[in-house]
């Protein structure tokens, strides 16, 4: 069926995840189509001439580039983050970002498009442990739906958010 999947890559015994893969081929639009995925490059890059770090890609049937799938996060692996909400959303030109985090850290906020592609970026800076708020102007981005990504101390959590006008 066409859904939202979560595609995990594991050890040479099957039961470590070494990393996850978000595919969501329901919010793609994916209905109906045939998709071939594709897993390319090295976990351990440095131990591999420095060749290419591993990703998932998907090709659809109508050909052009491949499309780079995002690493999924949970909010259970995660002891960074405690809390992670934001709204409205759907949003317009602004989205009310509010986090909580366990310890103070560095902290980065990045929207995704869902072809991979970085729409947006900020360095938040180092932010002391608690609550937090933070304004997101989402004017320049087209309607659409996107992948926001909160990072605190190099541990992301990811969430849908949807623009629109």
């Amino acid at each position: 069926p066409t859904l939202d999947f979560v595609l995990e890559v594991r050890d040479e015994t099957g039961t470590t995840t070494v990393v996850a893969y978000a595919a969501p081929l329901a919010t793609l639009g994916l209905e109906g189509q045939a998709i071939t995925v594709v897993a390319s490059g090295f976990l351990t890059p440095e131990n591999n001439s420095n060749g290419a770090e591993f990703g998932l890609f998907v090709a659809t049937v109508d050909g052009g580039e491949l499309v780079e799938l995002p690493v999924f996060t949970s909010t259970n692996e995660f002891e960074e983050i405690s809390a992670f909400n934001f709204y409205p959303n759907p949003a317009q030109d602004q989205i009310n970002l509010n986090y909580e985090i366990r310890n103070a850290g560095e902290v980065s906020v990045e929207i995704y498009n869902l072809v991979g592609a970085k729409v947006y970026e900020n360095y938040l800076g180092r932010q002391m442990s608690g609550f937090n708020n933070q304004e997101i102007n989402v004017s320049d981005l087209t309607e659409g739906i996107y992948l926001m990504r909160l990072t605190v101390n190099n541990s992301p959590l990811t969430k849908k958010i949807v623009i629109s006008r």
